[in-house]
């Protein structure tokens, strides 16, 4: 099986940066919101917004690639703001609607206005960590590098990506695509080389799991690999990024 074949139908690796975030909801819950968000290297909040015309400036002035917005802000509505920031004339970015409600009329309105999903609220942080890498992990790389120009292909991928499911299926070998990429982005940031184990801790998975990702990845010829010898017993492994794929 060659490298292509292993690789189809995951995410192009890498993305190059973090995706930018902007919080919209209390201070109390998004400060919670961002130990979690910034514990991925995938992701960065840039800014904690509470009420609506403080989401609105924050968007207009910091161009976030997504906006995570409370259905209830403490002067307005959540879906209020997101027809706001669908005004053509302000910075368009994706959003995400947090919502207590169980009517089915703020959901659907939430997609007729574009979310790329919804979360019932209380949330828990790390499931709005997965759910905001599993979006960035799926968006075009094309868009990630401020493309003037699209393939074909790239554009199906666009709209295949326009909404983000509570789960993603695991793809070959069990890989999960946004876990993949999560442990790509650590070794592809490191100075140097990194044990399974030190690759673990920063990505908050078992070892056990992620000697499983980075020999996928050492498949792909994303990471390459060597013996550490020296010590008593089998020699280790350290990885390193290599990036020899063609297109990365």
């Amino acid at each position: 099986m060659t490298s292509d074949e292993i690789g189809a139908g995951l995410p192009p690796l890498p993305r190059g940066r973090s995706a930018r975030v902007l919080l919209a909801d209390t201070a109390c819950n998004a400060v919670r919101y961002q130990g979690a968000l910034q514990a991925s290297p995938l992701l960065e909040v840039i800014d904690i917004a509470e009420t609506g015309p403080w989401t609105l400036r924050a968007v207009a002035q910091q161009h976030p690639d997504l906006v995570v917005v409370a259905e209830r802000l403490p002067d307005c509505p959540g879906l209020e703001v997101i027809r706001r920031l669908r005004d053509p004339d302000l910075y368009q970015t994706d959003v995400l609607l947090l919502t207590r409600s169980r009517d089915p009329e703020v959901v659907m309105a939430a997609v007729r206005l574009g979310v790329i999903s919804c979360l019932r609220q209380p949330v828990e942080a790390n499931a709005l960590r997965k759910r905001v890498e599993t979006w960035w992990a799926k968006l075009p790389t094309a868009l990630c590098h401020g493309a003037t120009t699209l393939t074909q292909s790239e554009i199906d991928q666009i709209l295949l990506s326009s909404r983000v499911t509570p789960s993603e299926s695991p793809t070959v070998k069990g890989i999960v695509p946004q876990t993949l990429q999560l442990v790509a982005e650590v070794v592809r940031r490191a100075e140097d080389e990194l044990s399974a184990v030190e690759v673990a801790r920063q990505c908050g998975l078992s070892p056990v799991a992620t000697r499983r990702y980075l020999g996928h990845l050492v498949e792909l010829r994303w990471v390459a690999v060597r013996a550490q010898y020296g010590g008593t017993g089998r020699p280790g492994q350290r990885y390193r990024w290599s990036g020899d794929r063609a297109g990365i």
